[in-house]
């Protein structure tokens, strides 16, 4: 077990790759592009996003708009969808973050998944290649672990 030194986190990394990998040995990428920026007051932030997710078509204000749906309502609806399906592909959270030994533990104050405010986000925390490498074991039944490779972005 080696131990994180929170200088050798502070700053912004750039994901590099983003896999789970499940007992079987079989893997699937999750993210494609993402940002983790760590502060030195101790806060962090994630983002991270599928390059799978499509433009909803249509402005945000129609999705609200009763007028709108009147109009054009397979083009809402079709931009509705492509709403919907995109929030599966972002991920996002901030909140505090916590070393502990070789782990990070991130307190998550705000997120893109509400389930997880008020949790902490264990990740296993490494160095390979100058690069930082968060893995995650993933308990929600799926036994599988999430790997996470950032670049320290310039």
């Amino acid at each position: 077990m080696n131990t994180i030194e929170k200088n050798q986190l502070i700053g912004s990394w750039t994901l590099i790759d983003a896999r789970t990998t499940f007992t079987d040995g079989s893997q699937i990428k999750i993210m494609d592009k993402g940002k983790i920026t760590y502060t030195t007051e101790g806060t962090m932030f994630a983002s991270l996003s599928s390059n799978q997710r499509r433009p909803m078509g249509i402005p945000m204000l129609h999705i609200k708009d009763l007028n709108s749906w009147r109009k054009q309502p397979i083009k809402n609806l079709r931009g509705v969808i492509n709403y919907l399906s995109g929030t599966t592909k972002y991920f996002s959270y901030t909140g505090d973050y916590e070393i502990q030994n070789d782990q990070i533990h991130h307190k998550v104050a705000m997120s893109s998944v509400v389930d997880i405010e008020g949790t902490s986000l264990i990740r296993h925390a490494s160095f390979e290649n100058n690069q930082l490498v968060l893995t995650a074991n993933n308990d929600q039944g799926l036994n599988s672990t999430t790997r996470l490779v950032w670049q320290k972005a310039l």
